[in-house]
């Protein structure tokens, strides 16, 4: 199986599976690795994991992509969650 099938299985279990009253709850460690993830894979659905993040990103996973390149971690983020919201249901 594919990357961007497993990133859209973790995406569909949460989203679907998870009441919404229920998904504030779920790890932010686990909400912030299937954004990175949707996010690489150009995978839709994003802004509903971005808008459960909400201002409480963590630097897991998106510490170590922009840190590679140089970049500062929330530069990278606050982007990419304006970029999903903005855009709705393609991100």
């Amino acid at each position: 199986m594919a990357v961007a099938a497993h990133t859209r299985r973790a995406r569909d279990d949460w989203s679907y599976r998870v009441p919404a009253h229920a998904r504030p709850r779920l790890s932010l460690l686990d909400l912030n690795y299937v954004a990175h993830a949707l996010v690489t894979c150009d995978e839709a659905g994003v802004n509903l994991v971005f808008e459960a993040i909400g201002p409480l990103a963590t630097s897991v996973p998106w510490a170590q992509v922009s840190g590679s390149l140089g970049r500062d971690w929330p530069t990278e983020f606050r982007p990419l969650r304006g970029a999903a919201s903005r855009q709705g249901a393609r991100y």
